[in-house]
């Protein structure tokens, strides 16, 4: 009976040894990606709208200068013309291709999509925007 109850001594303290490892793992690091999450005020000209499944919208859009990458590191963005996602209940009723646009964006590396725009609005006829040849306006 002596080496049951030495057995079962030793097992628990097996497990008992188990649980205080796992317990004083090491936290998360403080650089985790969701810490990471930035809005941007960006600008730029309409240049497709979704018409059905599948079709992004399109926006030549201004350089973001203080865009930080997934590691939270700067990385400037250049001017360019890229997909977006607009968030859930955005609609684009009163926009048109070729108009310009400020929109806000929202980028949380631990979503998908990363980016997303949160809200658009037309800008006036008369802004110029820096598209990165020479600042253009409203033609295509």
């Amino acid at each position: 009976m002596t080496s049951a109850r030495q057995f079962r001594t030793g097992w628990l303290a097996v497990v008992l040894a188990a649980a205080i490892l796992v317990g004083c793992g090491h936290p998360e690091p403080a650089s985790s990606t969701a810490a990471l999450a930035h809005s941007y005020s960006v600008r730029g000209i309409i240049r497709q709208l979704p018409s059905h499944a599948g079709v992004p919208l399109l926006i030549e859009h201004e350089a973001i200068p203080d865009f930080t990458n997934i590691r939270g590191e700067p990385a400037p963005m250049a001017a360019m013309t890229m997909p977006f996602t607009l968030a859930d209940g955005h609609l684009l009723e009163s926009l048109d291709v070729g108009d310009m646009v400020r929109f806000e964006i929202s980028v949380d590396w631990d979503s998908a999509p990363a980016v997303v725009i949160d809200s658009i609005e037309a800008l006036p006829p008369t802004t110029r925007l820096e598209l990165g040849r020479s600042a253009a306006s409203k033609s295509p």
